[in-house]
């Protein structure tokens, strides 16, 4: 029951490593579709798309249930991860400013022509400066998940190696104490059998006393008899 209650506990130490090493590379999937979500709006393709197309707010609306998910997806992960949850509140907030920025730039764009380019442009800044602290914080947690991520490979990799060998311990430790065990009732045999042996010879002894004695303990009636007359005709004798 030890042995496989220690094997057990082995298995599922390396069991549990496994999942998180497994759950952080779930989390640093994550970061990488937020990194896909906002390069989006840092192209030039997508930004035209919304400058020249008359259903933008469409696009728009997508681009923003498209974030909606990939937050969704981090806040879950890494629920069990208090410092991660801290980077997500800031980046909730920028990600709302730059939905809110690419719907200014689709409003100055189609609700005055003569708008000069300088605005335009100015808001295409403000697009950047945004993405640029959405960048930074990402590059923060993608570093704290790749500093986690080595450290639970470590833990992983300690535990794979070493469970082969505790396990062949204690496979060692289990015959040991079957051949103790074996060896202890082989004794225990023996003993039984010296006291078997020893008690049939004291029986044995036994009976050969009460056969010797037995014609001396319980005399006849005839030999008393005998005996008696015996020693009232001695007695006549001397008295005459």
């Amino acid at each position: 029951m030890f042995t496989t209650s220690m094997a057990y506990k082995q298995i599922m130490r390396m069991q549990e490593s496994a999942d998180m090493v497994a759950h952080t590379l779930r989390v640093y999937n994550a970061i990488g579709d937020l990194t896909s979500h906002y390069s989006k709006a840092d192209s030039e393709e997508f930004r035209n798309e919304i400058l020249k197309n008359k259903a933008a707010n469409s696009t728009i609306a997508a681009y923003k249930q498209e974030g909606k998910t990939v937050i969704n997806n981090l806040e879950f992960l890494v629920s069990d991860n208090e410092s991660q949850r801290a980077h997500l509140k800031p980046l909730k907030a920028l990600l709302n400013s730059l939905y809110s920025q690419l719907t200014n730039l689709d409003s100055i764009t189609y609700t005055s022509n003569a708008v000069p380019f300088e605005i335009r442009e100015n808001q295409k800044s403000k697009i950047n400066k945004t993405l640029f602290d959405i960048r930074g914080i990402k590059n923060r947690m993608q570093k704290q998940e790749e500093n986690l991520l080595k450290k639970r490979e470590i833990v992983y990799k300690s535990h794979k190696s070493t469970a082969p060998i505790v396990l062949l311990v204690l496979a060692f430790f289990a015959l040991f104490v079957f051949i103790i065990s074996f060896y202890k009732i082989y004794l225990n045999k023996l003993e039984i059998r010296k006291s078997e042996f020893f008690l049939k010879t004291v029986l044995n002894t036994t009976d050969n006393i009460v056969n010797y004695y037995e014609p001396y303990l319980m005399p006849t009636t005839v030999t008393i008899l005998k005996i008696l007359k015996l020693y009232l005709l001695t007695t006549v004798i001397t008295i005459t």
